[in-house]
């Protein structure tokens, strides 16, 4: 079976145990396939961001808001990367990103400070 074969059938387990209220086996699942599809596509492919989103919305289930934000931080950066700050896509994750903050820890809030706004481009006229 193909490298990407396998990918898909462990998202579409994953997804399952979604379904079946098994949030932590599905987090568990896809924090595996976004390693792999990292080591197969190397660490900030766009690929990897609707696992990163799939696992963001695992850790909001089981309420584990830091881990939920660090992996929608990562999805942003990716698509920032990919797709610039302004595209819907961006805007969309850094929606998203933007609503978990007000779950995240003091501590994690610190480390995340910096990657938060790095992406962010000045508005036209407007200067950092």
């Amino acid at each position: 079976m193909s490298d990407g074969r396998v990918l898909k059938l462990w998202r579409e387990v994953a997804a399952l145990r979604m379904r079946q209220g098994k949030h932590q086996q599905a987090a568990d699942d896809l924090t595996h396939v976004l390693a792999m599809q990292g080591v197969l596509h190397g660490e900030m492919s766009p690929l990897l961001i609707p696992t990163a989103e799939a696992l963001c919305k695992a850790h909001v289930m089981l309420r584990q808001w830091d881990a939920a934000h660090a992996t929608m931080r990562k999805a942003h950066e990716l698509s920032c990367a990919r797709y610039g700050a302004r595209d819907p896509k961006s805007t969309r994750i850094g929606e998203v990103l933007e609503s978990l903050q007000q779950y995240v820890t003091p501590e994690a809030e610190e480390e995340d400070a910096p990657a938060l706004h790095a992406e962010e481009e000045p508005e036209e006229g407007e200067e950092y």
